[in-house]
This record gives structure tokens, C-alpha cells and sequence, in this order.
């Protein structure tokens, strides 16, 4: 039950109301939400230049994904 409360808390919208998904949009989590920012706020002190920022988000997944398959990167 603790693990359903912790998910749950991860949907500010969920404290006060039941949502119903339209399939169209929906809510975003907080980890998700911070995730989006953590990149914008980077972005913005990069004067938009993104391109480093793919190749570096780009081989950290690479090397999680590795280690999560227990393989080379």
C-alpha cells in the first residue's frame, strides 16, 4: 500500500481530484515535470544550443541501458 501512495504522490492532481484519462492529455508526473525543467533550465544557460545536451543525455542512457543489461556500452 505504501508503494500505491508514493505513485500516487507523484500526481499533484490526484490530491484533490479523481482523474479520468481522455487519452488526449494527460497528467504529468512530478518526477517528469522536473525532468522537463532540469532541460530547459540547461538549455536556457546554453543559449539554446541543445545539441550537447542530446549527446550527453544520449550516452548516459546508453550507458544505463548497458549496465541495466549487463553489456557493454
Amino acid at each position: 500500500m505504501e508503494s500505491l501512495e508514493r505513485l500516487r504522490e507523484e500526481f499533484e492532481g490526484l490530491r484533490e481530484w479523481v482523474y479520468l484519462n481522455t487519452a488526449a492529455m494527460g497528467i504529468v508526473p512530478r518526477s517528469v515535470a522536473a525532468a522537463a525543467n532540469a532541460y530547459y533550465d540547461e538549455a536556457a544557460h546554453r543559449n539554446g544550443d541543445v545539441n550537447q545536451i542530446w549527446r550527453n543525455r544520449t550516452e548516459q542512457t546508453r550507458n544505463s541501458v548497458a549496465a541495466l543489461l549487463n553489456v557493454a556500452p
